[in-house]
């Protein structure tokens, strides 16, 4: 039987680890209950940190995967590429009342060799333009998609 000290003993072990333990939240973003290294911890981990911020300031982001071989030149291009679409995005457009809307021609096509597509886009003038080499890779360009498919590299061109 233990003594009257060795039972004393073990509440205060218990109250310590009970005091000294993390504490259980519920996590703002999705909900689920996690364990947190801090008291004040309101997020289950950084990725709904920054989906909780996003969506409370109404952002968005786009996750671009560029090959292992890009040059640095091709990832400028792309971010000088997204910044002007962010910025027409952002403007608005006027509306003229007496405006006819003018309709654009789009030309789709889908080519099974790398030399045929660049042949096609070369006699449009499109003469910088980079094929994506894995499936569902996309090079965008002004007026121009490549997107390439499993059946060959899909071009989408406004005429």
């Amino acid at each position: 039987m233990p003594s009257v000290n060795e039972t004393d003993m073990e509440e205060v072990i218990v109250l310590q680890k009970h005091m000294y333990s993390k504490p259980k939240t519920t996590c703002q973003c999705c909900g689920i209950e996690f364990i947190a290294n801090r008291n004040d911890a309101k997020y289950c981990s950084s990725s709904c940190r920054s989906r909780f911020w996003l969506g409370k300031n109404n952002q968005r982001i786009i996750t671009l995967t560029v090959p292992a071989d890009a040059d640095e030149r091709f990832i400028e291009l792309l971010k000088a590429r997204v910044t002007e679409l962010k910025a027409a995005y952002l403007t608005p457009t006027p509306v003229f009342a007496s405006q006819p809307e003018v309709a654009v021609k789009i030309e789709r096509k889908i080519f099974e060799s790398q030399k045929e597509t660049y042949q096609y886009l070369e006699s449009l003038g499109y003469n910088n333009s980079r094929l994506p080499l894995v499936v569902n890779g996309i090079f965008c360009d002004v007026g121009l998609n490549i997107k390439k498919t499993e059946e060959g590299w899909e071009t989408e061109v406004k005429l």
